[in-house]
């Protein structure tokens, strides 16, 4: 499933499209890694908050599935060590930075 097919399953919305695609290339130069995954994570769920109109259940599943399908498409090879690591990490590091309740609109790790 593309990253496209992903986002659109939960919302209409076209613009997180562009902006994760965006940010798929961003990651994509630099690579993804265990020491750059909190900012990926970051980035995605501030976009993800935007979108008011579907629930908060729904906007952590489809921030978790849109890094995962970053960490396929970005780390080389498939199912590699790296990547099964960082899929493991990604809904722990969701839920963290949920509870610790930090405005998404802050810019500190962009």
């Amino acid at each position: 499933m593309s990253l496209e097919e992903i986002i659109k399953t939960y919302t209409p919305d076209v613009k997180i499209v562009s902006t994760v695609t965006n940010l798929s290339n961003r990651f994509k130069n630099s690579g993804l890694t265990n020491e750059n995954i909190t900012v990926a994570v970051f980035a995605v769920m501030t976009e993800v908050s935007k979108l008011k109109q579907i629930k908060h259940s729904e906007r952590r599943q489809l921030a978790i599935a849109i890094i995962n399908k970053l960490v396929e498409d970005i780390c080389p090879g498939d199912d590699t060590p790296l990547e099964l690591t960082l899929k493991q990490i990604v809904p722990t590091l969701v839920e963290q930075l949920e509870e610790m309740k930090i405005p998404l609109k802050c810019k500190c790790f962009a």
